[in-house]
């Protein structure tokens, strides 16, 4: 089984404490991490700065903190189960920073008799099955609104047409061409947006109900203007 240990300047090659940084060790960490990540799911024995020791199961080393978690819980009955149920097994664990880990031995990798790379098979916990049309869908949705709020912004207009433009669509279906706003498929409304400046092929109810509703909205716009300048 692998056996990592931090050389030093000392006889034996046993590593120092820290409260003689001077003597630190001279493993590489960068293949003291990616031992420890490859053990995942294994039993280990861990020996500290501190001369402390831990057996048990790794269940994280994560490169980004530099920290590693052991479950020091006994193993469960069949020792071949433990990679598949360390996620579950009881816990008594213990966080340890890799900079304090002195020797590292695996004790027991699993089914497969050597260490595993980290895969989606044997991340913890366990990552599910990706419903792919399940997000080709909410993709799908996500576009048609994007492509709605496009649809919805008037190209090198007013920041007052826009907003009046925005009233008018709560109420009646609306939609821009070009600087135009066309309520109803049958009215166009012209800049400066004025009820003076709706326009229809015929004078038709729905020409009054816009020249209506646009009114009353010039009149709710007028007012948080005034509120504004108030």
């Amino acid at each position: 089984m692998a056996d990592l240990k931090r050389q030093s300047g000392t006889a034996g090659g046993k590593a120092s404490g820290p409260s003689s940084p001077a003597n630190a060790g001279s493993i590489n960490p960068l293949s003291l991490e990616a031992a420890l990540v490859g053990a995942i799911g294994a039993r280990v024995r861990l020996t500290t700065t501190l001369s402390n020791t831990l057996e048990g199961t790794l269940f994280v080393a994560d490169p980004i903190t530099n920290l590693v978690a052991v479950n020091t819980a006994p193993p469960p009955p069949t020792p071949s189960s433990n990679n598949a149920n360390s996620a579950a097994q009881p816990g008594d664990y213990h966080i340890i920073p890799v900079n304090q880990i002195s020797s590292f031995k695996i004790l027991f990798l699993g089914d497969s008799g050597s260490a595993k790379e980290p895969s989606f098979e044997t991340a913890l916990p366990k990552i599910s099955n990706v419903n792919l049309a399940a997000a080709k869908q909410r993709e799908e949705v996500a576009v048609r609104r994007l492509q709605e709020n496009e649809r919805r912004l008037g190209k090198g207009v007013t920041r007052e047409g826009q907003e009046i433009f925005d009233a008018l669509s709560k109420t009646l279906p609306s939609r821009w061409h070009e600087a135009r706003i066309i309520v109803l498929d049958t009215v166009m409304i012209y800049p400066p947006y004025e009820v003076e400046n709706c326009k229809a092929e015929k004078d038709s109810t729905a020409l009054q109900r816009v020249k209506m509703v646009l009114g009353e909205e010039r009149k709710k716009l007028a007012d948080r203007m005034g509120r504004k300048g108030g």
